[in-house]
């Protein structure tokens, strides 16, 4: 069943103890429910999909070991407790040694890492996304956002020119590139 053709009422239904989820359902209805849903537990991604289990199938013990609490790829943009930022760390550094590791993993990473400020670490990711997939703008725009954090303003400016030459309408990119022109006095 994919997940836009499953309700809540379903799960129960079909007595369904595990969701695999691809990248286009991360953000659906369903993944934001799993996420909240305290009866669940989000216990593998790699960027192109995740893996939810519920908890009383698996038990408490074998849970903890494989949870991810705080960092997943829709923790981008959530506001994080300053206590949890090792933990939140930790994650990531996990989720990189997943055996999948597509570039989307290490875009989300390094959006990750840029959302607390760990700009070197973040580069890292974004550029390994690049390596393995030289065309993903969204690694492209996040090393701009990087170069521009680290006053690499000419850099931020040509990798944004990049993006905006293959997406022209890329707001991102477009605000990226006004930002590094103007700290650079033009």
């Amino acid at each position: 069943m994919a997940a836009k053709s499953i309700s809540i009422n379903d799960i129960d239904r079909y007595k369904l103890n595990g969701f695999i989820l691809l990248e286009q359902e991360m953000h659906s209805p369903l993944a934001v429910w799993l996420t909240r849903n305290p009866d669940w537990a989000l216990v593998y991604w790699d960027g192109i999909s995740e893996l939810f289990v519920r908890r009383a199938a698996f038990g408490p013990e074998k849970i903890a070991s494989l949870e991810y609490r705080c960092a997943s790829p829709t923790a981008i943009g959530r506001p994080l407790d300053a206590k949890n930022l090792e933990a939140f760390c930790a994650e990531i550094r996990r989720a990189l040694r997943n055996p999948v590791a597509p570039s989307s993993l290490h875009v989300v990473a390094g959006n990750l890492y840029l959302q607390v400020h760990e700009v070197s670490l973040a580069a890292g990711s974004f550029n390994n996304a690049l390596r393995e997939k030289p065309s993903d703008l969204r690694a492209v725009l996040g090393l701009a956002v990087c170069n521009l954090e680290l006053g690499n303003l000419s850099e931020a400016r040509r990798l944004c020119r990049r993006v905006l030459f293959l997406r022209p309408q890329t707001v991102q990119a477009k605000l990226v590139e006004e930002l590094a022109n103007e700290r650079m006095g033009e």
